[in-house]
């Protein structure tokens, strides 16, 4: 984002959100409960992030700095590691307990240094003329826990800790589901049908996931690649009532659903029927095609006019609204066949081999 700012200096101003951390009683991330974590500086205004100073670095010329980044994560297990330092500079000198390790010029307000740690403790100082700044990183055996959130929230889980300090193990048989399975893979089950539905439910009734605002829990299921484990993380501490162990015991019932049920959910499309006489796709190798993932075509040509076209096909008033804003995120996980079979309501098969023909003549 700041790179986009600084490549158009004809833009009147830009913003930041947030200078600081904030309390948000729905979050429960990083390790710490009610807090939202995005600002740049800690909630107490002691701490200043590190994405403080890439920002200084960016916006204010005047004020000269240099800053080595990761100064709190001070244990290292690793034998080489890379300083970072952003600084306003053009360029910066760094020095290892005493001896310089090298001068490096500045790209986009960083310098990166690759250096190996000794044993015990390294001093590193930056200097660029008069500005100067010191770390101290530690090299250690082995990784230190408490440089690792407990309970980050993911898309899926193999264990964790409950209240009393026992660990906990999700079993995660081969072929059959369970919480860590997209849920558009549920499809073919009505048993797990109904607990993607009702995990839906659940994060719609939180308020805390955005696109449940505007779809129904069952329409999104066929599209939705996010699994149990990440809906009820998104979810968070706003849906009330559950038993600590809601997702051990729905993952129970999924572990008896075998997954070859959907195994033809996963598989992509090779072949259409296009009123009636089937159409076999191409699909060359180094190529995109209509089973590529919107996300991996983000920065291809042509693909903004693709997502342009199918707004304005959406005949079923689908895809418009999830292409505003952080919706766009999940747009992103899809299929380019998947956005066309929500969009196009009559007749999709016709602008999938389209859309494919185009997508075959970029390189990934």
């Amino acid at each position: 984002m700041l790179k986009m700012f600084e490549a158009r200096p004809w833009i009147w101003a830009s913003h930041v959100w947030n200078m600081f951390d904030f309390a948000a009683d729905a979050r429960d991330e990083g390790g710490v409960k009610g807090m939202n974590n995005k600002g740049l500086v800690t909630y107490d205004r002691k701490t200043k992030k590190d994405s403080f100073y890439l920002y200084k670095a960016y916006w204010n010329q005047d004020e000269k700095f240099v800053w080595i980044a990761s100064k709190r994560f001070k244990e290292r297990e690793l034998d080489v590691i890379k300083v970072g330092v952003y600084t306003n500079l053009d360029e910066v000198t760094l020095t290892q307990n005493g001896e310089v390790v090298g001068t490096v010029e500045v790209k986009d307000h960083k310098a990166t240094f690759e250096v190996k740690l000794v044993d015990g403790e390294n001093t590193f100082v930056a200097t660029s003329g008069e500005c100067k700044d010191e770390a101290v990183f530690v090299k250690v055996e082995s990784n230190n826990n408490k440089y690792v959130c407990p309970n980050a929230a993911s898309d899926s889980v193999t264990n964790w800790f409950d209240d009393t300090g026992k660990e906990v193990k999700l079993n995660l048989p081969e072929g059959y589901l369970n919480v860590n399975v997209p849920i558009c893979d549920y499809v073919e089950s009505p048993l797990a049908k109904q607990i993607a539905v009702t995990a839906l439910g659940f994060a719609k009734s939180s308020g805390k996931v955005a696109l449940l605002a505007d779809y129904e829990p069952l329409e999104l299921l066929e599209i939705m690649s996010m699994s149990v484990t990440r809906i009820l993380n998104l979810a968070g501490n706003m849906v009330k009532g559950l038993p600590d162990n809601t997702l051990e015991l729905l993952n129970e019932i999924l572990n008896k659903i075998p997954a070859k049920q959907v195994e033809e959910v996963k598989d992509n499309l090779v072949k259409v029927n296009v009123k009636g006489k089937v159409v076999e796709l191409n699909l060359p190798e180094g190529y995109y095609n209509v089973n590529s993932k919107i996300k991996h075509l983000v920065k291809a040509p042509f693909v903004k006019s693709i997502l342009d076209t199918l707004v304005v096909l959406d005949t079923k008033k689908k895809i418009s609204p999830m292409l505003k804003g952080v919706k766009f995120f999940f747009i992103k996980q899809f299929k380019v066949s998947t956005l066309l079979k929500v969009a196009i309501k009559k007749d999709p098969e016709i602008l999938l081999v389209q859309v494919n023909d185009i997508l075959n003549k970029i390189k990934k």
